[in-house]
């Protein structure tokens, strides 16, 4: 993320009850944010619009939504056809017997949010599986971290980094040259994500220069930045 570039959060609880932490950045327009909510809850109809559970007040998707608040996905209601419906029978069968009108109830819902600490955001870069930008801007800012790039891989990298340097987690020494490894691979897209093993040919500090089974070439990697594990 470049510097001076604000983040704006909320969450976002579906019609299922499942809550959805939502990140964007600052003037996003109004339609890419609300295409951004339906992927990230996963919705099938597009005519929907938020409700504040702080407030119980309808608001629309877009860039003025306050950061941190959290907002539930609701439907327009049908009532309205429901209504003029009963009104017809009504008039049918009396003329005195008129429907009463019913009234949506907003209830306020308290959500618990887990709390980020650094240990567990590495626990969480450190899986073999994809991570959405979402996320990644949602924990550089629970760390209170700008990366200086904004490619996906490279800030999981100075993520790792970040948090191994403030929990005192130095890689200087754990491993040796001829050590055999395998490397998470973040860089790649789709099945090329995933692990791919090698043995330290080279080591400056941290600094590995890797060289790659089946013939895949070397690579001079940091060792602070990945997510590795050792092979017997």
């Amino acid at each position: 993320m470049a510097d001076g570039i604000e983040v704006r959060q909320v969450t976002i609880i579906d019609p299922q009850g499942d809550q959805h932490e939502v990140c964007w950045q600052e003037k996003t327009e109004a339609i890419a944010i609300r295409r951004l909510i339906k992927n990230v809850c996963a919705l099938s109809n597009d005519s929907f619009y938020l409700v504040s559970m702080e407030t119980g007040i309808p608001i629309a998707c877009s860039s003025v939504l306050p950061d941190g608040s959290t907002f539930e996905v609701t439907y327009p209601s049908q009532e309205p056809k429901k209504e003029a419906e009963s009104k017809k029978r009504g008039r049918e069968d009396s003329e005195n017997s008129t429907p009463t009108p019913k009234k949506k109830k907003y209830v306020q819902k308290k959500i618990a949010t887990a709390v980020l600490s650094p240990q567990s955001i590495l626990d969480k870069l450190n899986t073999a599986r994809q991570i959405t930008k979402n996320n990644l801007f949602k924990w550089c800012k629970a760390l209170s971290f700008t990366a200086t790039e904004t490619d996906k891989a490279a800030v999981k990298w100075e993520m790792r980094q970040h948090i191994r340097e403030s929990l005192g987690i130095d890689l200087k020494g754990k491993y040796k040259i001829g050590d055999k490894l395998k490397v998470f691979w973040d860089a790649a897209m789709g099945n090329d994500q995933k692990w791919y093993s090698g043995t330290i040919k080279t080591l400056n500090n941290t600094m590995a220069n890797l060289t790659w089974n089946d013939g895949l070439g070397e690579d001079e990697l940091n060792l602070m930045h990945l997510y590795v594990e050792e092979l017997e």
